[in-house]
């Protein structure tokens, strides 16, 4: 029996793509629960430290007692791990690692992007100037997308070898004027309040790196704008990201057999 804790619609929509074909159950409420798993499919935050989950917008306790309905041999699926998951005597799957999974996400939360950057500027794509930070899947995605659109964006990384107008380090972007928008992507802070005191023109700054805590305090007394964009595909086309994920927890089952 598969258990799905219901997070969020995409979970839902995950739960309805397998119930034809697969003994599935969809976890609402851990004090109800009374059926034996030897699967389960965590939220894709994952659990924190203290053994919470986020479902349906809330932080909730998984009571100890719920990881006794679960086989010895029980797989637990979910897209970050941690040390407490870790501590749990199962076998746990992280579908971060999975490459399909993780390029159409990424592609999923470009147009997310996309959409945010719409929704909150009163400007044409082709009139916005973005400077984006990061440039790994979901950064490589955004950069193709935008650039598509003919929308000038800088891309801020760690490192680059050969710097440019279009790529260059944090260091050196540091030393600029910022873009109309950030889009940050980076789990590395490069926002700092000495550098947000240089702004000439404070920026919309589009986060969505849901583990990166920004001042928002200090970016709104300095007249800039932050939107967190939280899980994108899930909340901007949950159906869409139920069926990619659909697949990559059925490919790890099968590869698992």
């Amino acid at each position: 029996m598969l258990g799905i804790f219901y997070t969020d619609e995409r979970s839902k929509e995950v739960f309805k793509n397998l119930e034809k074909d697969h003994e599935v159950e969809l976890i609402e409420r851990f004090d109800e629960v009374v059926t034996m798993y030897d699967k389960l499919l965590l939220p894709m935050s994952g659990i924190n430290e203290f053994g919470e989950v986020k479902m349906k917008g809330e932080m909730v306790k998984v009571p100890e007692e719920f990881w006794n309905h679960c086989s010895l041999d029980c797989t637990i699926f979910t897209g970050k791990e941690c040390n407490y998951l870790l501590r749990l005597p199962f076998k746990v799957v992280n579908l971060s690692n999975n490459e399909n999974f993780m390029i159409h996400n990424a592609r999923l939360t470009a147009e997310g992007v996309l959409f945010l950057l719409i929704d909150n500027t009163s400007l044409g794509l082709k009139d916005i100037s973005v400077d984006l930070l990061g440039f790994g899947n979901c950064g490589r995605e955004i950069y193709h997308l935008l650039k598509a659109l003919d929308v000038q964006v800088r891309v801020i990384r760690r490192q680059v070898e050969h710097e440019s107008s279009e790529f260059m380090s944090y260091l050196t972007w540091q030393q600029l004027k910022c873009h109309d928008v950030i889009i940050n992507t980076s789990i590395t802070n490069w926002m700092n309040e000495s550098w947000m005191l240089n702004w000439e023109n404070p920026p919309l700054i589009i986060n969505i790196v849901s583990d990166l805590h920004l001042s928002e305090s200090v970016i709104h007394r300095l007249g800039g704008r932050v939107v967190n964009a939280g899980p994108l595909p899930s909340i901007i086309a949950h159906k869409s990201a139920a069926m990619i994920l659909t697949k990559a927890l059925c490919e790890e089952m099968n590869h698992g057999e």
